[in-house]
């Protein structure tokens, strides 16, 4: 016990309660408790709620057992894009995993450090894509800049979008028409439903382009003879003989070829008279030959 005239034992701050009996063989006995408040958690938001204000409530003390629940409690709110329809609790002690479906991110974080990378991949699959300030593909001289531009006063035709490409070529694109490479005969037009007309031609296009030639006989059915498909920078040769002539003419805009048989002559024999005549190789009509004969 305590020994003194007068005896007080007091909690100055509210968090100590001290309570006196008076024991029979005259002793006093002093009880001290710790003032303790309820700590609690709010298990969906893993916040931990207001403590109550009655008394002095806030410089209160807890229990280890308070404190162990409430640390089990703890979390914070996890949502994805402010979808609260996915939102979940994450405990402490919980672990939180990054992940990416569709492989386009690469998710990335240090052994010594708390910070996470999201770094696009190397190769991405996407079903559309918007470039509003254009797009560049591949780097150094090597690249190739698309920049959209638009058309304009081009009459008949809708002022779209289109692309610049820097001056540098669209190459890899696939071919429309058929190589006509080893074509020795006519060439058919491709079915229409293999083709698309709004398609662009590549160079191989255009050099596969061309027209059929054929040659028929004088004949009443008109026999072909002989076909050939023409393809671009292919030469056709228009030969003469000695009896029919051929003539070529430009004016810079259109080509002419003029074909006609040779005009001969004829002469009757003057010293005989009798009608013989000579003449050089070429055609003469029978007009020449009835006037140069003297037949009239």
């Amino acid at each position: 016990g305590i020994s003194s005239a007068r005896t007080e034992v007091v909690g100055t701050d509210n968090r100590i309660d001290v309570t006196k009996t008076n024991q029979t063989d005259g002793h006093d006995v002093f009880k001290v408790d710790v003032v303790t408040t309820d700590l609690n958690v709010d298990e969906a938001t893993g916040k931990v709620n207001e403590i109550s204000t009655s008394g002095d409530a806030d410089n209160s003390l807890v229990t280890a057992k308070d404190i162990k629940n409430a640390m089990r409690k703890l979390g914070f709110t996890l949502k994805a894009d402010g979808d609260d329809t996915t939102k979940s609790l994450v405990n402490s002690g919980e672990s939180v995993d990054l992940t990416n479906e569709d492989n386009n991110l690469v998710i990335t974080k240090k052994a010594d450090s708390n910070d996470v990378n999201f770094d696009l991949a190397k190769d991405i699959t996407v079903d559309n894509l918007t470039a509003k300030e254009g797009l560049t593909v591949g780097e150094g001289d090597d690249a190739v800049s698309f920049k959209p531009v638009k058309t304009t006063n081009i009459k008949g035709i809708n002022n779209q979008p289109a692309l610049s490409l820097g001056g540098n070529s669209l190459t890899d694109l696939a071919d429309n028409l058929v190589l006509t490479d080893d074509t020795t005969d006519k060439q058919s037009l491709p079915d229409e439903k293999d083709i698309n007309r709004k398609n662009a031609a590549t160079v191989n296009d255009v050099l596969n382009s061309g027209w059929n030639l054929q040659v028929n006989d004088n004949s009443g059915d008109k026999t072909v003879l002989k076909e050939d498909f023409i393809k671009s920078y292919d030469t056709v040769r228009f030969e003469g003989d000695d009896n029919i002539f051929v003539k070529h003419s430009d004016n810079g805009h259109e080509n002419s070829i003029q074909i006609g048989l040779k005009k001969g002559s004829v002469a009757g024999d003057s010293a005989t008279n009798n009608g013989s005549a000579t003449g050089s190789s070429g055609f003469v009509t029978g007009e020449d030959v009835a006037n140069r004969s003297k037949w009239r």
